[in-house]
Order: C-alpha cells, then sequence, then structure tokens
C-alpha cells in the first residue's frame, strides 16, 4: 500500500510550485512582486493549478503494475498548462520533475529519500523510445529551447529535433543533456538533489518559520552550491558562477537576520532582472523540493 495517497501527492507537488514562485525577492525570476514582460506572476500560478491532475494521474500510475509512462504524462501535463495561459513556457522543468516524482514516491516504501530514489531511478530507467518521443512533443509545445547541445550522437538535440525521428529512450536522451541542464541530471540521477533540498526546507523552516524566507533561502542557498545550468547556457559559465558567488555573498551578508530583509538580496534582485538573467534551473528545482518537503510535513 502505498505511503501517501496519489491526490495528497498532486496537491503537495502543487502547493510547492506556488510556494515557489510566490516567494519573493527570488534574485532573476519571476515572483510575487515582480513579473518578466511576458511572464506574469499569474501565468505561473495558472499553469500550476492546471497541471494538478495530471500530477494525480501520474501518482496513480504508479499503483498499477507495469511501466509508468512518463513521457505521455509530462506531455499531457504541459499541454494542459500552455493552454490555461498565455505566458509562455513557466513550468516544464518543474513538471519534468515532478511527474518522475509523484510516481516514485507513490511506489516507494516510505519518504525517506533513499526510497524514494531508489524508485526514481527504476522509473526513469524504464523510459522507452515512446517516452522520448513525447518528451520532445512537450518541449516543442512549451516553447522551450534549454537542453540544446548535448555530447555524443546518439541522441538527437532535444529542443530542436523532430520528435518522429527520435530513437533513443526518454533517460538516453536527458542522460545526452545532463552535463548542461541541472533538471535533466537531477531526473536521470533519481533526484537526489531534489530529495536534498527538500529535507534542507524542513530544516530551515524549523528554524525560521516562515515560509518565505525558507523558500528565497533555499533557492540562494542551492543558486550557491550549483551554477545555474540557465544561465550557463546564456550567458556562459563564467556568469553563473559570478552569479553563485553573488548567492553566497548575500547569504553571508544577512547572516543570522532574515536574508528577506537585507538590502543585498533586494540589489541582486535588480541588478540580474536588468541584465536579463535568470536562475530557471534553480527554480525548477526548488519547486519540486518544495513539493516533497510538504509531503515530509512542511505547512506554510
Amino acid at each position: 500500500m502505498a505511503v501517501v495517497k496519489p491526490d495528497e501527492v498532486a496537491t503537495a507537488l502543487t502547493i510547492g510550485a506556488l510556494l515557489e514562485v510566490s516567494g519573493y525577492p527570488k534574485p532573476g525570476n519571476v515572483h510575487r512582486t515582480r513579473d518578466f514582460p511576458d511572464t506574469r506572476f499569474e501565468h505561473f500560478l495558472a499553469s500550476a493549478a492546471a497541471a494538478q491532475p495530471v500530477l494525480e494521474k501520474a501518482a496513480r500510475a504508479a499503483t498499477e503494475p507495469g511501466r509508468v509512462p512518463v513521457g505521455a504524462l509530462l506531455r499531457e501535463a504541459v499541454d494542459r498548462s500552455v493552454e490555461v495561459h498565455t505566458g509562455g513556457n513557466t513550468n516544464l522543468g518543474i513538471l519534468m520533475l515532478d511527474t518522475l516524482l509523484a510516481p516514485a514516491v507513490v511506489r516507494a516504501s516510505s519518504l525517506d529519500p533513499r526510497d524514494v530514489r531508489r524508485e526514481a531511478i527504476d522509473i526513469a530507467r524504464s523510459t522507452t523510445v515512446t517516452d522520448a518521443v513525447e518528451l520532445y512533443r512537450a518541449v516543442r509545445r512549451a516553447g522551450a529551447g534549454g537542453m540544446r547541445r548535448v555530447r555524443g550522437g546518439n541522441a538527437p538535440d532535444v529542443s530542436e529535433s523532430d520528435p518522429e525521428s527520435v530513437n533513443v529512450t526518454m533517460y538516453e536522451a536527458l542522460e545526452a543533456a545532463a552535463h548542461r541542464d541541472a533538471v535533466a541530471k537531477d531526473w536521470t540521477e533519481g533526484l537526489p538533489r531534489t530529495l536534498e533540498a527538500g529535507r534542507r526546507a524542513l530544516e530551515l523552516m524549523d528554524e525560521w518559520g516562515d515560509v518565505n524566507e525558507v523558500t528565497v533561502r533555499l533557492f540562494l542557498e542551492e543558486l550557491a552550491k550549483y551554477p545555474d545550468t540557465l544561465i550557463w547556457r546564456k550567458h556562459g559559465l563564467k556568469v553563473a558562477l559570478d552569479v553563485s558567488e553573488a548567492a553566497a555573498a548575500v547569504l553571508e551578508a544577512a547572516g543570522d537576520d532574515p536574508v528577506t530583509d537585507h538590502p543585498a538580496l533586494h540589489d541582486l534582485d535588480e541588478e540580474l532582472h536588468s541584465k536579463g538573467i535568470n536562475p530557471g534551473s534553480t527554480a525548477d528545482i526548488v519547486a519540486a523540493a518544495l513539493g516533497y518537503a510538504v509531503l515530509l510535513g512542511l505547512r506554510p
């Protein structure tokens, strides 16, 4: 019997996505007090709500014997999301993580990250060429250009290739993209970064008792530890490393005080927005991590 019910999993992961986009000021990203020119805070809210039924479907699929159709679930979630708003790609990366996390949590013998990761790896490695075709369709439907320049000659470009030409499994396609995409890397490794960040969110909640402080601190900690791969692809590795250093500097400047009150955080948010620098892969990881934290007991 599943440790958590499919509807509970879907609700938790949806809350995670909503908490992430609501956290402010997350430097460089859309949040409740900052929009992009063509993508608004409300677009993220709409897409998170629209995807919830598919996340429940993904969780419910894990209660049945056999392979979970991760690719088809991802594409359905993306389709539902883009149909309800006009803001472009708001949640492809989140959905890639969540459509694997949802069935893994249901199939795991406990919510312990080791058990969840074991199931996530098994589900990921059991994907087929059909799943990969659906992945490529989802990327095209979302209008994302995020996983170009993969290594090796076996996996076609995830962002630009014709889905019908795909002849690798979803696991193989994302494994080829993992060196330049944090979401692909975490997906192929069984979500270790997502799961660890979720546990960290619980620790931060015990310390601070404020979900916005938790969200922003978790975001800054992840950004400080891992150069954002979306920034890397769009602006180069040096810029990604500089942003990671800036995030660490903000945390150091805040010290034992709330980081959300510190002027250095607001200055960094202003700077990144003025330069069009968006730590999007970090946001995706944090959204999925917060969903897992909700399953573990985090309450806003």
